[in-house]
């Protein structure tokens, strides 16, 4: 169930910040750090965490062994990859947070600094999710 979850997880994330990106990109061409960014923003984020909701319902709904009241069953292998995914998540965000800190110093707009902050969150959720995926299908 849990890779059912990282599955809908990594492809609900990936569809909101390609639409974030998809209306940004456009208007920061334009006009650049003066772009229209923080309704896309909150759009994008609400809009990944009603996609994630509605596919955990789904998928809660469709999996017999939960509906049977049968649990999944975690071993090592699980708990090593789920621990090796959030420690890499972390060290994206943390890069991120430090760019950020470092573009506030530098008094850059707060387009930057937000955005910078926002593509590290996606960017290392992303990869946490994939490092679990792919840790649970090599160690199986």
């Amino acid at each position: 169930m849990m890779q059912k979850i990282n599955i809908a997880a990594l492809v609900s994330g990936l569809a909101a910040f390609g639409w974030y990106l998809a209306r940004v990109i456009p208007s920061f061409i334009e006009s650049g750090a003066d772009a229209a960014w923080k309704w896309p923003m909150a759009t994008s984020l609400i809009g990944f965490v009603v996609l994630l909701v509605v596919a955990s319902i789904a998928i809660a709904v469709r999996d017999e062994g939960i509906r049977d009241g049968a649990a999944d069953t975690e071993d090592e292998r699980d708990r090593r990859a789920e621990r090796r995914g959030e420690t890499w998540a972390a060290h994206v965000v943390q890069a991120s947070v430090f760019l950020a800190l470092a573009l506030m110093f530098l008094d850059q707009p707060t387009f930057w600094i937000a955005n910078t902050l926002y593509v590290g969150v996606m960017l290392g959720g992303a990869a946490g999710l994939l490092i679990r995926l792919m840790g649970g299908q090599a160690d199986g």
